[in-house]
């Protein structure tokens, strides 16, 4: 299975994959991890498909988190993918950037999180998550109870379908 977990930096979706990967068997890969399999971008980027195209298959299961659109479109045209959309409000996201950045966030990279909002908004996706109330707290309360209630090592569209309830504040 490959899952696809998009939107803006600080939206939580490195948070959930990190707790999912174990819960699912899944190998992780973020923006252009991709670039250690090879030292040409060309080669690197397909050798990483042809293992995207083996999550696909079923075959594997691998957590894929973007936030940017650059492949996006490529990907979602190899098939069957299960689209995951992080979100939050900008001042919620400027918030969690601070974090990083001793207490202020910088004009660009203000307009950075404001960009990667605008692109991410209009994105299809089977699920959407909003972060804006939600820390990590409740985030790993949802997925420490999802894993409590696990029963077997396969994992399916369903089970991914719990996982996403778990972790939406409403769930």
């Amino acid at each position: 299975m490959l899952l696809l977990f998009v939107g803006p930096s600080t939206t939580g979706k490195t948070t959930a994959a990190n707790q999912i990967k174990h819960i699912i068997q899944a190998t992780m890969f973020s923006g252009k991890d991709y670039l250690r399999k090879d030292k040409s971008e060309q080669n690197a980027w397909h050798m990483f498909k042809k293992d995207l195209q083996e999550a696909i298959a079923g075959r594997t299961n691998i957590i894929y988190l973007l936030t940017d659109t650059e492949k996006f479109n490529e990907i979602l045209l190899m098939g069957d993918i299960v689209v995951i959309k992080f979100t939050a409000e900008l001042a919620i996201l400027k918030k969690r950037f601070s974090k990083r950045t001793n207490g202020i966030v910088p004009p660009p990279l203000e307009k950075m999180l404001m960009g990667q909002l605008k692109t991410w908004g209009p994105i299809v996706c089977n699920h959407e998550i909003d972060t804006s109330e939600m820390t990590r707290a409740p985030l790993f309360s949802r997925i420490s109870c999802l894993n409590r209630s696990r029963n077997s090592s396969t994992s399916s569209l369903s089970e991914i379908e719990n996982l996403v309830y778990f972790l939406s504040p409403s769930g």
